[in-house]
């Protein structure tokens, strides 16, 4: 299986109990700065990378008459779910799905005045996805960007490391600053956003992840407890394996490139 179809199934897999991409707890948070990007900004086209559980899309719509909306999804099993799930409900005849990859992202040159994306970055390979997208967008589009990123205490990336484990998958947590300087590199001007700590059980996530991946268990233990000290003092973990996991929310402005060439 090649790495793409690997990650449809996970996408699939993950979104039974939404526990990694979009999950239901950062909802609120997600929505309310989208409305109020909308209320500022005005655009015209939304897009949006992965359909999620659908929610949001269909909030826009309700919110809106007046924008177009398409979601780009690489799972035809998430598509047929969306459209089983959600047919009728309102906003649903004005969600425009396109099944396609991130990679190859199948959205016209500068079509959308407003993208969003959230959470799927962390398993795709965000360079080239934000390539992709950055050509779908018109020059001063808004970007929402969302994702986990490390406790700033992290700089070791003890949390990303340990993901890694549990997920081959997953590419890369960054810093908070880190995450802004990569976008800049890549003529997104941040504008503003906010990281909030969310409650994430490690007992939960690794037994999530176990029955997606049959990691190796004691690989994963021997450096979970030999980071365990690292655990405790920067994500807080307690006794009953919960700890905090970041998540950041930004949004940014594409930007003219600078002339000269520039390697990210």
């Amino acid at each position: 299986m090649d790495k793409y179809m690997e990650i449809v199934e996970f996408l699939d897999y993950d979104s039974r109990k939404r526990v990694l991409v979009e999950p239901s707890d950062r909802y609120d948070m997600i929505r309310d700065q989208v409305f109020t990007i909308i209320d500022e900004n005005l655009p015209e086209v939304i897009v949006k990378a992965g359909l999620g559980d659908g929610r949001l899309l269909l909030d826009i719509a309700v919110k809106s008459e007046k924008l177009y909306i398409l979601a780009v999804e690489p799972s035809w099993e998430r598509i047929t779910s969306f459209m089983e799930e959600n047919r009728g409900k309102p906003g649903f005849d004005r969600v425009r799905i396109i099944h396609g990859d991130f990679h190859e992202f199948p959205v016209d040159y500068y079509a959308a005045d407003f993208f969003i994306v959230i959470d799927h970055l962390d398993i795709f390979d965000i360079s080239r996805c934000i390539d992709q997208f950055k050509i779908s967008m018109t020059f001063d589009a808004v970007l929402l960007y969302g994702g986990v990123v490390l406790q700033n205490d992290d700089v070791e990336g003890v949390y990303d490391d340990y993901m890694r484990l549990l997920l081959p998958l997953h590419n890369d947590y960054y810093l908070e600053d880190d995450l802004k300087t990569f976008l800049d590199l890549k003529d997104f001007k941040f504008i503003r956003g906010s990281a909030l700590d969310f409650i994430m059980n490690n007992n939960a996530l690794r037994e999530h992840l176990r029955k997606y991946h049959n990691h190796n268990a004691a690989e994963v233990e021997d450096f979970y407890t030999g980071h365990e000290k690292e655990f405790r003092e920067i994500y807080n973990l307690d006794d009953a394996g919960n700890l905090r996991e970041r998540f950041f929310l930004g949004m940014f402005r594409r930007v003219m490139p600078e002339t000269g060439d520039k390697i990210v």
